[in-house]
């Protein structure tokens, strides 16, 4: 994984209110707005895998410049919600740490139901 790249990330309930948010606001037709719930490193959510599949495994860290995968791993998509702020009123339902708290428990799920597959 490349040090420091990441993005930002939504969650469905965030989503759904910047929707319901746009959907209600004439001002909004015809505009763009980034919505995100909050910003997590590659390196974050791999040792956030390696940690829930209770793995051995350990991550290579990388610098931009020795990357050869997919261009948008060795980036930083930490998208501004400031205009879907001023437009709309639009702010993430949870703060940092329960968001990341609900990303953990989806990735959760995702190792129990792959887990359950094998």
């Amino acid at each position: 994984m490349v040090k420091g790249a990441g993005g930002a990330f939504v969650n469905m309930n965030d989503l759904g209110r910047a929707i319901e948010l746009a959907a209600t606001r004439q001002e909004a037709a015809g505009n763009i707005y980034n919505i995100a719930s909050l910003f997590l490193s590659w390196e974050e959510i791999g040792q956030t895998i390696i940690k829930l599949a209770n793995s051995t495994s350990s991550l290579q860290l990388l610098d931009t410049k020795d990357w050869n995968g997919p261009a948008f791993l060795n980036e930083i998509w930490d998208l501004s919600c400031d205009k879907a702020a001023k437009d709309l009123g639009y702010n993430s339902l949870l703060g940092a740490a329960d968001n990341r708290v609900a990303f953990s428990n989806a990735l959760a799920n995702c190792i129990t139901t792959v887990i359950k597959e094998k």
